[in-house]
């Protein structure tokens, strides 16, 4: 193999075993939900609150979900996700 001097890096999926307590995710899909946290199915519909609502009612959205957004994921339990990430624009 001809070595081109580039370097090539891979982030893993879990880089500590501990990043959820310090985590400050949300994440908006592709279909307008807010999921809290990508290791668990709990997501919150934007759609009405960005179509017709004010913008407090975004900020209550985002309020709500960071609320309900969970201590730790699901992926240690080999959580599986109800959509793939490509379905939900990951």
């Amino acid at each position: 193999m001809k070595k081109s001097g580039a370097l090539v890096g891979v982030i893993g999926a879990l880089t500590e075993a501990c990043f959820c307590e310090r985590c400050n995710k949300m994440r908006v899909t592709a279909d307008g939900l807010l999921r809290p946290c990508l290791g668990d199915a709990l997501e919150f519909d934007l759609k009405p609150a960005l179509r017709g609502g004010t913008d407090n009612d975004v900020v209550q959205v985002f309020l709500a979900a960071l609320a309900k957004k969970p201590l730790a994921h699901g992926f240690k339990d080999v959580y599986q996700p109800a959509r793939p990430m490509t379905a939900i624009g990951g």
